[in-house]
This record gives structure tokens, sequence and C-alpha cells, in this order.
């Protein structure tokens, strides 16, 4: 997960809220990205992180106006636009972008949790360890 990093103090108050253990995080990483900054004669006015898309494996993605929030799950109306292929594609520059130039955000330490747990290997499905060992996902592997 990438956030903007005013959103990482929501997301932490709703990890907070769902009283969420080491255990149930240990395979979510979250990562904080900061806006580029403009500077006027007033001050410096920082710029936000506006994509919202969620990538699946690499191989889809969902984007839109759609948030995923009661509001727009019940009440609102929002578009989901579900693209694959060669669509895919500038997500994925995108995504990796993001991610070169974000900071770690540590669940455990930020949530005051105990680190042990989320240490541990995870058993992996041989479709998950052929994307693992695939150089396309280098990037996002590991820790």
């Amino acid at each position: 997960i990438i956030l903007d990093e005013a959103g990482v103090k929501f997301f932490l108050e709703m990890c907070q809220g769902l009283q969420l253990t080491d255990f149930r995080i240990r395979n979510i990483r979250v990562r904080s990205v900061t806006g580029v900054g403009f500077y006027m004669p007033m001050g410096k006015i920082k710029g936000t992180l506006s994509s919202t898309f969620l990538m699946v494996d690499g191989e889809k993605v969902a984007t839109g106006s759609y948030r995923f929030t009661w509001s727009a799950s019940y009440v609102d109306r929002n578009l989901l636009l579900l693209l694959t292929g060669q669509n895919v594609e500038p997500f994925d520059l995108l995504f990796r972008e993001l991610y070169a130039i974000s900071e770690e955000v540590n669940l455990s330490q930020q949530l005051t949790l105990g680190g042990a747990a989320g240490r541990l290997s995870p058993n992996h499905s041989s479709t998950v360890a052929r994307r693992l060992i695939n150089p396309k996902y280098t990037l996002v592997s590991g820790s």
C-alpha cells in the first residue's frame, strides 16, 4: 500500500480501531510518499498523491472514482473500471515510480506491536512463488 504522507495518520487510526495484531498485518507493507513542493513568497505548498488504483498481481488494475468506503458502496454514484492486458502497463510504471520514491512505514512500530510474528516467512502457493521469482516483481518482494 502506498499512501500520501497525510493519509498515513488515518490509515494507522483505522488499524488501531480494528485492533489489528502483528499476526494480521504481517503480510502488509505500507509506504509513504510526499508530494512535490512548490515554493511561493508566502511559503511552501505541498502536493498530494491523488492517484487511486488497485493493482492485482501486476495483471489487473481497478481504477476510477470508487473508494473503498461504506458510502461509496451503498449511497454514492461511482465509476469502477477494470483494466487488463497492455492497459496495465502505465499503472505498473506509476506504481514502480511511487515505490522507488516512497519511504517504509513500520506498522509494528507505529502501532506499538511486538515484531516477532511479523518476521515469519509465509508459505506461498506455487503460483505466488512463481511470481516472487519473476524479475517483474523483484522491486516489491523481499524486506
